[in-house]
């Protein structure tokens, strides 16, 4: 998928995918921001505002995509509740 940003507007808002779809975007700068924290912290906890931009709580297996998300980016996803948060860490070594 390509991106585009606009630096212009510097509103979070304004950075969209080429089809115009604003969860692709924030799932990468939320991917870029668990990756800076977990450089020097154990966890990172993402509470629902920010997992609703993500992922719209439509009802269907939010935790999967959540998890399928982590493992993607080499984290683990440590805890769920739906409505509060998901706690990411690094994923154990095999």
């Amino acid at each position: 998928m390509d991106w585009e940003y606009t630096p212009t507007y510097p509103n979070i808002r304004e950075l969209t995918d080429t089809d115009g779809h604003r969860s692709g975007a924030f799932m990468k700068i939320l991917a870029n921001r668990i990756a800076k924290e977990l450089k020097t912290a154990n966890h990172y906890a993402v509470y629902e505002p920010e997992l609703t931009r993500v992922w719209p709580d439509d009802g269907n297996a939010r935790e999967a995509k959540v998890a399928l998300f982590a493992k993607r980016n080499g984290w683990r996803l440590r805890f769920y509740k739906d409505g509060f948060c998901a706690i990411f860490d690094k994923a154990p070594s095999s």
